[in-house]
């Protein structure tokens, strides 16, 4: 099946060459005792200049040699022969041939160079995404068997010895853990939610990240716009926000603040950075004049895909 497609794509690019060259050429006949036959030379090498920049080489060399022949043909004298009687006139046809065919070639070496630079990007996306994934897949698996590990050990003793509040708050802290767990397998094995869960992911992050270095009272806000094609979501609340030193190194990996209390990997923002980045947004945290830490997100969205996904 893609050696067939393939196969249509070269065909239909060289019927786009053939047809285009034989187009103009006519439109050309008719106007060249106007503009002088050698005038029609530059609106053939236009033609050819164009065609190189939308097909690959091998079109566009049949339209260089298609033209150089029309032109010597039709509108050199003497004319329906391939006969030239002045100099100038062959001179002026073998620099034709040779710039077109210069044209093609070069054009077409720099849309594959520019080809595998493209490539190369998607490459370094895919590796960025990668990383992130594998930090927060990482992330998300310790700290919900340490709890489990600490749980269990704790129940591994006399259970007699320990008071009923006590167990029931180590079964509520161990169902949450094994919650979350399963939420992470059951994400790694659904694959196709991964666009979507990187987001929520993201989100998750920055709210956890919050309620681990603020006091319990700390109120917490999400606001979402879209505006030009622009999803921006901000977070705010309304903590003790961050140090200008460790606003700059928040998104670091590993990164924790001397003053931030014990626990925690340093892992979440900088997770949450590279999935908005895969996603080909940005992440950015301000202070509040009022006091609290505003988280911004941006992210380009295709506004004509989505409506047309929605479609019923």
């Amino acid at each position: 099946m893609l050696t067939g497609y393939t196969d249509r794509s070269k065909m239909r690019q060289y019927l786009i060459s053939i047809i285009t060259t034989l187009v103009v050429s006519v439109i050309c006949y008719f106007i060249s005792s106007y503009i002088g036959y050698r005038a029609v030379v530059l609106i053939l090498l236009f033609t050819v200049s164009f065609l190189a920049v939308i097909l690959s080489m091998l079109p566009v060399l049949v339209a260089a040699v298609l033209s150089a022949l029309i032109w010597d043909f039709f509108f050199i004298p003497a004319f329906f022969t391939f006969h030239i009687e002045k100099a100038e006139d062959i001179l002026m046809l073998g620099m034709y041939f040779t710039i077109a065919l210069m044209n093609g070639i070069l054009t077409s070496r720099i849309r594959y160079y520019e080809k595998l630079v493209r490539q190369r990007e998607d490459r370094l996306n895919a590796l960025k995404l990668y990383n992130a994934i594998f930090n927060s897949i990482s992330h998300e698996l310790r700290t919900p068997l340490t709890t489990i590990m600490g749980v269990t050990e704790n129940l591994s003793g006399e259970l007699q010895a320990i008071p009923e509040e006590n167990k029931r708050m180590l079964y509520d802290e161990l169902y949450i853990a094994s919650n979350r767990l399963n939420r992470v397998v059951d994400n790694l094995m659904n694959m196709s939610r991964l666009d979507f869960g990187l987001i929520e992911q993201a989100l998750y992050n920055i709210f956890h990240n919050i309620s681990f270095h603020t006091s319990e009272n700390t109120a917490a806000h999400i606001n979402a716009c879209l505006q030009e094609g622009i999803l921006e979501i901000v977070i705010s609340d309304n903590g003790p926000g961050f140090s200008e030193e460790d606003k700059d190194k928040a998104f670091e990996k590993f990164f924790r603040s001397p003053k931030a209390k014990s626990g925690g990997l340093g892992l979440g923002l900088s997770i949450a950075r590279g999935f908005v980045q895969a996603h080909g947004g940005d992440i950015s945290i301000e202070n509040q004049k009022t006091g609290g830490a505003l988280f911004t997100i941006r992210i380009p969205v295709d506004i004509t895909r989505l409506n047309t996904e929605h479609e019923p």
